[in-house]
């Protein structure tokens, strides 16, 4: 009796069966990928809320298995306390002067060597289960952009529902406490719009790129406050909120006309304008504070 293959009698079963056989393999190392993959966690810090607060996010964030390290960009080390050894992710860059937000925010992604950012708020405690969906959106085929926070998460709800993760096209209150994307996907906030609209700014940049904005929703998170922006809210930095609207209104009008020809030299002068203008005002304001 002539022997013959498993091919040649079942050829179709067996072509199915290693089909299927990779597929699982497949899937097993996407798993294995989504479960290795980690982020840098980006917090500015003036410790405004209150350090013990602060502490407790940091050794929160640093058992966590989805955070490879935590850059606390320190804007103002006179009020950090003693830092225990066991935060072994944590890495701390003190600022001689405060540098703001959002240029933190451009400092920390710079610094980062895991492929993944989450921008953090000092104010917040966000539980695993945000990370955990972030990462497993930014696998998925869909080219994907920026993750936020839905209000859903700071409000209390009678029927707690189960948290999911969605697209949007708005970004509403509570989204930019908590903001992960790729760093490769980061658009560096202009210098010159230093604590209001960077997450605007961010938000809107993604889209331009053709890529989808998420929105975390139904998921409980904890914060120090009622309030949001504990920080960015002080009297004090009301004249910057106003220098910086101004700034990001003249660079949205500038940034929705990029795609016309020949406005390169145009957008050139009228940023140095915008620039020039904000210097002297900005002058101004110190010399009244002064």
């Amino acid at each position: 009796m002539t022997t013959r293959s498993l091919s040649t009698i079942f050829p179709r079963s067996l072509d199915q069966l290693t089909s299927r056989f990779k597929r699982k393999a497949n899937n097993q190392l996407s798993r294995r990928d989504r479960s290795t993959e980690r982020l840098s966690v980006i917090i500015p810090t003036l410790w405004g809320p209150n350090p013990q607060f602060v502490l407790k996010l940091l050794h929160k964030l640093n058992r966590m298995r989805q955070v490879g390290e935590i850059i606390l960009i320190d804007n103002d080390p006179s009020k950090a306390p003693e830092f225990p050894k066991d935060l072994h992710k944590l890495i701390h860059l003190p600022q001689r002067t405060n540098r703001f937000v959002n240029p933190s925010w451009n400092l920390g992604v710079e610094y980062a060597r895991c492929p993944i950012v989450a921008l953090c708020n000092d104010d917040i405690l966000p539980p695993q289960k945000a990370f955990q969906l972030a990462l497993e959106a930014l696998m998925e085929p869909q080219p994907v952009g920026l993750i936020g926070l839905d209000k859903s998460c700071f409000e209390k709800h009678s029927d707690p529902r189960p948290p999911i993760i969605h697209n949007t096209h708005q970004r509403r209150y509570g989204y930019g406490c908590l903001m992960i994307l790729r760093k490769a996907h980061y658009k560096p906030i202009p210098n010159w719009i230093r604590i209001y609209s960077g997450d605007t700014w961010l938000f809107e940049h993604q889209a331009a790129e053709g890529r989808y904005n998420l929105c975390i929703a139904n998921l409980p998170i904890k914060r120090w406050k009622k309030k949001h922006s504990t920080t960015s809210s002080r009297p004090e930095f009301a004249p910057i909120k106003s220098t910086d609207d101004y700034s990001f209104g003249c660079i949205q009008d500038l940034h929705h006309h990029h795609t016309d020809a020949g406005v390169n030299r145009a957008i050139l002068q009228a940023l140095e304008r915008i620039a020039a203008e904000l210097k002297a005002l900005r002058n101004e304001l110190r010399d009244r504070g002064g």
